[in-house]
């Protein structure tokens, strides 16, 4: 007879992926999001964990959702794809009825004024 060690997390769910706490805490000092500079330069290498990227987005929300004043219009985000372009889309998705419209830095004056 083979033994196996039962799993149970600390508010008693059976498996931790039943409990979302317990999901936060195993994957809180994981490796999120990694992101290297074009130059591919160590020192331009951006890591986040789940914690900082969950932290570093309630931030961002609140500081979107003070700017909006409660009004259910859309954030237009012109950035390239860097860290803190997935940053703010985690901060998106954390506010209420808050679309997130992204665009390239391509764009003209004339082309934000339509969107």
């Amino acid at each position: 007879m083979r033994l196996t060690r039962t799993w149970v997390s600390p508010r008693g769910a059976p498996h931790p992926w039943f409990d979302p706490i317990g999901v936060f805490l195993l994957l809180a000092h994981c490796t999120a999001l990694r992101h290297v500079a074009d130059d591919g330069a160590a020192s331009s290498e951006t890591v986040w964990t789940y914690a900082e990227l969950s932290t570093l987005s309630k931030r961002a929300a609140a500081t979107i959702a003070d700017a909006l004043n409660g009004s259910h219009k859309g954030a237009v985000v012109v950035l390239p794809k860097v860290p803190e372009w997935w940053l703010l889309n985690a901060a998106a998705g954390r506010c209420a009825h808050v679309p997130l419209l992204p665009g390239t830095p391509l764009l003209t004056p004339w082309d934000l004024a339509k969107r």
